[in-house]
């Protein structure tokens, strides 16, 4: 053996090798679960926010006045109802969808205009169900198929617990 020659060298350059192939493979993994993890927490808001935005569609067509009552035609009546005096607040803020960082919902209207619901933009599928019922098995339920309706003023006498998210 030479001065200055060394054994067993490419042991070491091929067990770090190996040893960074192990971590990659790792970091790749919890990647992955961290991104279903805050995929489901912005579900879980989507689901929040969705019936709240649906509860206060309701309370303002059950606090319009006069005979006929009348659903909002944008979701910034919910926020300031100058119908009556003073000012009512039906929502504190108009939320932003959780999937799109906007108040950007699909607005789901009755045939005089007025919205009943709203849904999510996002077209990605979803996780968790959250109350929607797929038509098939196996079917694939996307964010914007999950809707949140404001139940009609005749069947409004049923709880609030009733404000779900409904198929279309």
């Amino acid at each position: 053996m030479r001065i200055g020659e060394r054994r067993g060298g490419g042991f070491t350059y091929l067990g770090l090798l190996f040893l960074i192939a192990v971590v990659a493979a790792a970091g790749a993994v919890a990647a992955e679960r961290w991104t279903t993890v805050l995929q489901r927490d912005r579900e879980a808001e989507l689901d929040f926010r969705g019936r709240q935005i649906a509860r206060a569609i309701a309370a303002y067509q059950q606090t319009s006045p006069g005979a006929d009552k009348a659903w909002p035609h944008q979701l910034d009546e919910l926020v300031d109802d100058h119908r009556a005096e003073p000012p009512r607040h039906h929502l504190r803020r108009l939320y932003a969808d959780p999937f799109t960082g906007q108040a950007d919902w699909l607005l789901l209207r009755d045939p005089a205009g007025g919205v009943r619901g709203v849904s999510s933009r996002a077209t990605m599928p979803a996780l968790q169900t959250l109350g929607h019922k797929p038509g098939k098995e196996g079917d694939v339920v996307r964010l914007t198929d999950i809707v949140y309706m404001a139940p009609a003023l005749a069947s409004a006498a049923a709880s609030s617990a009733e404000i779900a998210a409904r198929p279309p």
